[in-house]
């Protein structure tokens, strides 16, 4: 009889540590979820926050691809301009005795081109999606 007393004696011991240590472990399991799902959230952040990123870096870099045709068509359209060829052309050496002549009505001196509907006026107004275009967002 000693021996099953001796026995009891040490199992209750023994029982009570496993009480102890399940308790420790269903409490963490019980708050594992909350733990992946504050880390999990975390992430989606940090992930939210790269797309937003890349998403800005791809309108800034159209923008920038946009001004730079824009600068373009205004270098070309300067160019081209009778004006700029008007003031870059040399003066004439006066001579020394102008002869009279009547002035004529218009100045014919500068060429002119017939505006056509191909040809753009600095004036005109040009759609948004000239000047900046933005990516779709899903």
């Amino acid at each position: 009889m000693s021996s099953l007393v001796g026995t009891t004696r040490q199992c209750s011991p023994n029982f009570d540590r496993v009480r102890e240590y399940t308790d420790v472990i269903c409490f963490s399991f019980k708050n594992l979820p909350y733990a992946i799902e504050a880390e999990l959230s975390a992430w989606t952040a940090f992930l939210q926050r790269a797309m937003d990123a890349a998403y800005n870096s791809e309108v800034v870099v159209d923008n920038l691809h946009n001004l730079i045709a824009e600068q373009r068509r205004c270098v070309r359209e300067v160019a081209a301009s009778h004006v700029l060829a008007a003031l870059c052309e040399q003066p004439a050496a006066p001579s020394p005795a102008p002869s009279p002549s009547p002035a004529p009505a218009d100045d014919s001196r500068t060429p002119r081109t017939p505006r056509t509907p191909r040809t753009p006026t600095s004036l005109e107004r040009r759609a948004p999606s000239a000047v900046s275009t933005p990516i779709q967002r899903d």
